[in-house]
Order: C-alpha cells, then sequence, then structure tokens
C-alpha cells in the first residue's frame, strides 16, 4: 500500500512539474497553470516574476487570483507559499493590508490547499521546510493574522 502511495506521488509530481512550463527565478512553474492563467487572460509567469521581484500590486493581484479552481488551486497555492517565502512575512502583508474577507479567504484556501500538495511531494525527502499545515501557520504568525480575522 505504502508503494502504491509512493508512485501516485510520484505521478502526480510529475504531470505538475515535468512539462514545458517557465523558470520564473528558479521555481519552475508548470504548463498546464499556465495554460489556465492564458485561458482568463492571466500571463502567469509574468506575474509571478513581478511579485518575486516585489512589486507590491503585483504581489496583491498574484495572492488573489479568483479563476482558479480544481486541481490548479492546489498548485497556485504552492507558488503562492514559495513566494511568501521569498519575499517574507513583513512585507508580504503589508503588501496585501486592505484587501477584503473574501480575498483573505481565497488567500488562505491557496495556502491550504498548497500545503497539501506540498505535505505530499515533499514528505520524508529531508527538504522539506513544513511539516504540516499547522507548521506553516506557526512559521508565519503575522499572516495567519492577517488572514484568519
Amino acid at each position: 500500500m505504502k508503494k502504491i502511495i509512493l508512485l501516485l506521488n510520484l505521478i502526480i509530481f510529475v504531470l505538475i512539474s515535468c512539462t514545458e512550463g517557465c523558470n520564473v527565478k528558479g521555481i519552475e512553474v508548470s504548463q498546464e497553470i499556465i495554460d489556465g492563467g492564458d485561458m482568463n487572460g492571466i500571463d502567469y509567469c509574468f506575474l509571478y516574476k513581478k511579485a518575486l521581484d516585489g512589486d507590491s500590486s503585483s504581489i496583491k493581484d498574484f495572492s488573489t487570483i479568483e479563476t482558479f479552481e480544481g486541481g490548479f488551486i492546489y498548485a497556485h497555492g504552492v507558488y503562492l507559499i514559495r513566494l511568501i517565502d521569498r519575499v517574507g512575512d513583513d512585507y508580504y502583508v503589508k503588501t496585501i493590508k486592505g484587501i477584503n474577507n473574501r480575498q483573505k479567504a481565497l488567500i488562505d484556501s491557496y495556502i491550504n490547499a498548497g500545503m497539501d500538495i506540498y505535505e505530499t511531494y515533499y514528505t520524508g525527502n529531508g527538504a522539506k521546510k513544513y511539516k504540516s499545515i499547522s507548521d506553516f501557520w506557526n512559521k508565519h504568525p503575522i499572516l495567519k493574522d492577517e488572514v484568519s480575522e
């Protein structure tokens, strides 16, 4: 059973990460999420690069994309977590100040979905930054206070 779960995790990882995609500041973005952005008029890689560069309006726009559903939510959540790690809690929270409760809930759902897939991909490989979603929130208390109001 454990081997089947590991095999399924590997298949999911390959499907998401081993496509054309783009490389944004060392982060591989899957072609599927790029295509999902394109279908909704979003240049995902361009927006992500600007957000990773610290552009506050791009961080806010990237964090509150409302057009994703299904599996895209999980992948976007992983990219959002990586963005938060890159720009830091203080700066990230400063850039999303003033968002409405719906947007806060959206960010919270993206982070939770991203942690679900993050845990699947990185469990047991020794390179995992967070042990669980509660570990993520414990390491990001300022952010938790901001989006969990």
